[in-house]
């Protein structure tokens, strides 16, 4: 072994323990009564795979370890969370989920309300919410909520967003009193009208406490195909998302990779929020109802040569290669897509070994393969050994090959 692979072979040892990553143990489920590929979660040690055979699951699950998570096909693996909580949340680092189809309802039990400028909405127990002012082309509303007289909150809400009012009840500050959800603004007769989705809180939250309203609401919106929450280090791969209130949510995850996934027929696409050093790439957003993407801070939305495919791009292609003329900015931030799809992504790379797609094997590419070993990715394109799986090994030959000492 020459100098150069025996130093990188060293250093993905290194990666490895530091991530404390071992072969693991291998788990099948089959459709059957019950949970069952939660109760394959809850068994699961750190590092183990759960091969999820062909079948729909009735199931909302939570990922609180490091582990893979593959569905045998991505078109007859369904998991549908029947509307009832977010399908997959994963609050672990390092995890792997792919090959799935998820689906589940948009349909939550929200309450309407329609308001005009400087209407008072009297809610009860001497609660108020009040739209001071309505600005239709930016789709901003600002929001007065009161308790007797006395002003809790002055927000500012765009249309999409969610903000949960609170207020201080017997003695206990900051209890949920009200989630308020923008659906949209218009233009009335003599002022400016807002129309609202909103959740009270168990006779305006009198009684209750902080913690039971995080658990009663985790699910209530959104309704998420999969989440991240507090979760880095992830990779979301290979999954079609589909009639959920948002396909892909990360709030407060970093480092994580979404790439290959389809965010079809959802009320939104993918939602970054609090969510830095994320890196997507060949998603496919089709077709969500409010928006396809929004992205509050800053992440990459491209592999450095291809984006992501949007419905609502409109750019040209002139030179007809299949990437937007023009970069895509995501609505929400400072965040942009370089190098848009013209086309929905359809999978294959030129060359294997190829993983960033710029032509060329590099050592780029063999930390790119590291990074899928150490979670247990499936990526084709990465299995130069031909073994049906990812591992070190494939790393080491990507290479070699970028040190012209073998061809792949």
């Amino acid at each position: 072994m020459t100098r150069l692979l025996l130093v990188a072979a060293v250093a993905f040892v290194a990666v490895f323990a530091a991530a404390g990553v071992g072969a693991g143990a291998e788990w099948d489920v089959y459709p059957g009564a019950g949970t069952p590929i939660q109760d394959a979660l809850d068994d699961a040690e750190l590092g183990d795979t759960i091969y999820v055979h062909a079948g729909t699951y009735v199931e909302n699950l939570v990922v609180r370890k490091s582990l893979t998570l593959v569905g045998e096909n991505r078109s007859t693996t369904v998991i549908d969370g029947d509307g009832s909580a977010d399908i997959i949340q994963v609050s672990a680092d390092g995890c792997r989920i792919s090959g799935f189809t998820i689906q589940g309802s948009d349909d939550c039990d929200w309450e309407e309300k329609t308001l005009a400028t400087g209407e008072i909405w009297d809610i009860g127990g001497g609660f108020a919410l009040t739209p001071a002012q309505i600005d239709v082309d930016g789709d901003k509303v600002w929001f007065s909520f009161t308790k007797d007289g006395k002003e809790y909150d002055d927000e500012i809400m765009s249309v999409g967003d969610v903000y949960t009012f609170t207020a201080d009840i017997n003695g206990e500050e900051d209890v949920p009193v009200i989630l308020c959800y923008v659906v949209g603004t218009f233009r009335g007769v003599e002022s400016n009208i807002v129309q609202i989705r909103y959740l009270l809180f168990d006779s305006l939250a009198l009684g209750i406490d902080t913690g039971d309203f995080a658990e009663e609401t985790a699910g209530l919106w959104p309704i998420a195909g999969i989440k991240l929450n507090h979760a880095d280090n992830n990779i979301v791969t290979d999954n079609k998302i589909r009639l959920c209130d948002c396909g892909i949510r990360l709030q407060y995850s970093n480092n994580n990779v979404l790439t290959a996934n389809m965010a079809l027929d959802n009320n939104r696409g993918i939602i970054l929020r609090g969510s830095s050093n994320n890196t997507l790439y060949h998603n496919n957003l089709i077709n969500n109802t409010n928006y396809n993407v929004h992205d509050e801070r800053t992440n990459q939305w491209d592999s450095g040569s291809a984006g992501n495919y949007y419905s609502d791009y409109n750019g040209t292609d002139n030179n007809t290669d299949g990437i937007g003329d023009d970069p895509h900015q995501i609505p929400g931030g400072t965040s942009i897509d370089r190098f848009p799809l013209m086309h929905p992504w359809t999978g294959g790379t030129p060359q294997k070994g190829d993983l960033n797609h710029d032509n060329q094997i590099t050592p780029a590419d063999a930390v790119i393969a590291l990074q899928l070993a150490a979670t247990g990715a499936q990526n084709p394109a990465a299995d130069v050994s031909d073994d049906h799986r990812v591992t070190s090994l494939d790393a080491l030959m990507i290479l070699q090959a970028a040190a012209g000492r073998i061809e792949l």
